[in-house]
């Protein structure tokens, strides 16, 4: 059993920004219907397609609920490939000089300045992810233009930078925790 689309899956839109509750209410709902402990009395071909349900109930809802993985997976369904395009200058040279002030923090700890890094991090995140949205929209309109594909892919490249980032800034509070 392949299910591609988690979107489908749970009948909810194809949206970058998604209701987290109606996610989650989806994949409960689902869960009742499709848990392998209601077919213990059915037979071995309907306890296989339960199970392989339930499995992809829970692999959906972990995809979906997880900005970072949702991001790859909504891409997937549009059918665009996340592509190593080149990203503005002015981006990678703020990933940069984050990155500077995170190997600094490593050597010279403080958690003030951690603090503001992780700030920065997820301020610059939540604006990449604001920008997701419209685009997705848009070319849900129309799928053609290779200039919403392009910006599409490059706004998951900076999410995938900054969700990068903001790992190592977890990790580096983690050790000093």
């Amino acid at each position: 059993m392949n299910i591609s689309n988690y979107f489908l899956f749970y009948r909810l839109p194809v949206s970058f920004e998604l209701d987290l509750q109606a996610l989650r209410a989806a994949y409960f709902e689902k869960s009742k219907s499709t848990h392998p402990d209601y077919f213990t009395q059915s037979s071995a071909e309907e306890q296989e397609n339960a199970l392989q349900l339930s499995v992809i109930n829970n692999l959906a809802y972990q995809t979906l609920r997880d900005s970072e993985k949702r991001a790859a997976h909504l891409l997937q369904v549009l059918g665009i490939e996340i592509a190593n395009l080149p990203l503005p200058a002015d981006f990678l040279m703020q990933m940069m000089e984050l990155n500077e002030q995170l190997d600094e923090l490593k050597s010279d700890f403080s958690p003030t300045l951690l603090a503001q890094l992780q700030s920065t991090a997820q301020t610059e995140l939540q604006h990449t992810q604001k920008t997701m949205q419209p685009l997705v929209d848009a070319y849900l309109l129309e799928n053609t233009d290779n200039n919403l594909r392009n910006q599409l892919q490059i706004a998951a490249q900076k999410m995938r930078f900054l969700f990068q980032l903001q790992k190592n800034i977890q990790a580096l509070s983690a050790q000093n925790g």
